[in-house]
């Protein structure tokens, strides 16, 4: 038998290879759906620290922007771009430090309050509720006629507080795990969005090259197109909003000292 390898051959045997290829692989993903789910979120694990970096970046770009204009006079004798941008992305994180460190103190002032506050109201409540209970059980004999049932309350409830603590220092350990991972992320991601910053023609030429790589001309400037007009709409979103909550928190303040409200 003399096959006939021709282009409509050709291009069905292709087909046909990549749908059959498809099935499999889509078969074999649903049976084993818990292991490909580790897999895909140990990989979300190892690119999380990008992921923030470039959240970090995004969100700081417009604050750099402001910062190049502020250092336009580093490049009127000389041409200093790499000067410049370093100027620049270091006040950026410098400001994002100050508001950050400010927000900070403030929160940490706010709840040291309530603390102290906390604890001087169940000063009083304590002597006040043990007098209670002490008043109920004598008016009404409690103690006397349930003193067994009491007992073994209170043994249940120990052993209950045994329990909780054996089974709540795992998940302790656990969540110090994950703060220290956090922690290790955020400084990563610190790190690589300073180099995002710093180089983001270079950064933004090299996602155009790929697209490129993939898509025709047309595609490509279309692409670029939607995405630039993404960033313009979201960043003046972000700002927009940024605004708006000075605005309301300075009101609120403002509004609490005049009414002597406490935690303003």
């Amino acid at each position: 038998m003399k096959l006939d390898f021709n282009r409509k051959n050709t291009t069905i045997a292709v087909y046909a290879f990549i749908v059959i290829a498809c099935s499999i692989l889509f078969y074999t993903l649903v049976n084993h759906m818990a292991g490909v789910g580790r897999y895909i979120g140990l990989f979300f694990k190892l690119i999380a620290p990008f992921i923030y970096a470039f959240c970090i970046a995004y969100l700081l770009n417009p604050i750099m922007k402001q910062c190049d204009k502020w250092f336009e006079f580093v490049e009127k004798k000389k041409p200093n771009p790499k000067l410049k941008r370093g100027l620049s992305v270091l006040t950026t994180f410098l400001i994002c430090l100050v508001v950050i460190g400010g927000f900070g103190w403030i929160v940490t002032h706010q709840i040291a309050q309530s603390i102290v506050l906390f604890a001087n109201r169940v000063r009083v409540w304590i002597p006040e509720v043990g007098a209670w209970i002490i008043g109920f059980i004598q008016k009404y004999n409690i103690f006397k006629d349930y003193q067994l049932q009491i007992t073994n309350a209170l043994s249940q409830l120990g052993n209950m507080a045994l329990k909780f603590s054996e089974t709540s220092l795992p998940a302790l350990w656990g969540g110090i795990k994950n703060i220290t991972t956090g922690i290790t992320n955020f400084v990563l991601a610190v790190i690589i969005s300073i180099y995002m910053l710093y180089d983001k023609e270079k950064f933004i030429t090299g996602i155009k090259k790929v697209l490129g790589a993939i898509f025709k001309e047309k595609k490509k400037d279309a692409i670029v197109n939607i995405f630039a007009d993404v960033n313009r709409i979201f960043s003046k979103f972000i700002i927009g909003k940024i605004i708006d909550s000075l605005i309301i928190g300075v009101v609120c303040t403002i509004g609490m000292v005049i009414f002597q409200m406490p935690f303003p």
